[in-house]
């Protein structure tokens, strides 16, 4: 076994969480969906991660949302409970920053988790999973990007024009389409960002569906 930490989450009475993750691609995880989750909403789901499991068991999803947008990214994982649970994110990133070797998260009754790692124990509030945001459905199409280099760096240049405040969402972002022109003899994807001032136009490797890529959203990917 690896010395990577881990992390276990047991179920709670009603409705809770069982499953086993390595902690650094949890706390990698949970990096990428910190910039979705309205940490200052007066809403306090909104302050929190959604923890569930996915994939037929063998990984878990962690969702955030800031009443617009929606995060979500998925780690591998050992699920023993198909439970959800709802944590502050800010205290939970903290209770778990500088912690290794095995650590136990239980949520022993509603409304309370507990972190367990040697002889530290913290306890932590919980809110009800089913009081989270529910995630708009969606096609199912998929954009794949050609390289994950080429792809940072068109969408890093495009980012300067995006629009600075959230008065206009649509141009709060970065706009990914079919070119229909081949880019190193493959299927190429153009990257336009525009605060209506200025124009960032891109062109690199990659297919699917058109779509925009908000502003919370790039800088986890460049």
């Amino acid at each position: 076994m690896s010395n990577a930490q881990m992390l276990e989450v047991t179920p709670a009475t009603i409705a809770g969480a069982c499953f086993t993750v390595d902690a650094r691609e949890l706390a990698g995880a949970l990096s990428l969906v910190k910039p979705v989750c309205s940490l200052k909403s007066a809403l306090p789901i909104l302050r929190t991660v959604r923890i569930a499991p996915d994939g037929g068991g063998e990984r878990v999803t962690l969702q955030t949302c800031n009443g617009d947008e929606f995060a979500a990214v998925s780690v591998l994982a050992t699920c023993e409970s198909w439970g959800a649970v709802c944590v502050p994110l800010r205290e939970f990133e903290a209770a778990l920053k500088g912690l290794k070797g095995s650590v136990r998260v239980s949520q022993d009754h509603p409304g309370s988790v507990t972190i367990e790692s040697g002889g530290m124990r913290r306890a932590l509030l919980s809110l009800p999973a089913d009081e989270f945001p529910r995630l708009p459905e969606t096609t199912g199409e998929t954009f794949t990007a050609g390289s994950g280099p080429c792809f940072a760096l068109a969408l890093d240049f495009c980012a300067s024009a995006m629009a600075p405040d959230r008065s206009r969402p649509y141009l709060q972002g970065v706009r990914l389409e079919n070119s229909g022109e081949p880019f190193n003899g493959r299927h190429s994807a153009r990257f336009v960002a525009t605060d209506t001032h200025r124009l960032h136009g891109s062109l690199g490797s990659g297919f699917g569906v058109d779509f925009i890529v908000s502003a919370v959203c790039v800088a986890p990917l460049v």
